[in-house]
């Protein structure tokens, strides 16, 4: 008997180191799997903030290219003020030296008429008046334009804008208002 209580005793001794060994085992595999859920929420964690930083990459490349092209509209606009103001700025220079050849220059008094009396006293010949006035009209046209385009005011605003504000009159070298064109009618 005692050989039987002995077998026994060696199977039951086998069953437990077994049953520690398998114990032993689940516990490391529960440990893994804690770990590969830890992983698992760290990878989806990363791949959050990963999605996040190319989210915000294309939104600063797309903030980055407006800005790049209202920069370049307001160069090219600031190009174009800056040459319409080299336009107003040489036509008046030409207006102030055709003043000064006029009043101080030589005069030519074969071309002085009635019709240009005031060209007579100041001793400014025919063609330097047209010559000043014709200048002075094409830098009004060529004046800075308004802050507002014309599509956002109305027709009657359009209208005026396109008309000069004050025509040039040769003969007195003044500014002559111009004349209302049936805009008040009387009731």
């Amino acid at each position: 008997m005692t050989s039987l209580a002995e077998r026994r005793a060696l199977v039951l001794a086998k069953v437990v180191k077994k049953a520690d060994e398998h114990s032993r085992v689940f516990k490391e595999f529960e440990v893994v799997q804690e770990e590969k859920e830890k992983l698992k929420r760290y990878l989806q964690q990363m791949q959050i903030q990963l999605d996040t930083a190319v989210r915000l990459t294309c939104e600063l490349r797309e903030s980055s290219s407006e800005k790049g092209l209202a920069l370049e509209l307001l160069s090219t606009k600031l190009q174009e003020d800056k040459a319409d103001r080299r336009k107003v700025t040489s036509v008046l220079n030409s207006a102030l030296k055709l003043l000064q050849e006029g009043i101080f220059g030589v005069t030519d008094t074969a071309v002085a008429s009635t019709d240009n009396a005031m060209g007579k006293v100041c001793g400014i010949s025919n063609t330097t008046l047209t010559q000043l006035v014709d200048m002075l009209s094409s830098a009004e046209g060529v004046a800075i334009p308004d802050e507002n385009p014309r599509e956002e005011r109305g027709d009657h605003h359009e209208k005026l804008a396109s008309e000069p504000l004050v025509t040039y009159s040769a003969g007195d070298l003044g500014l002559v208002p111009k004349k209302a064109k049936g805009k008040h009618k009387p009731q």
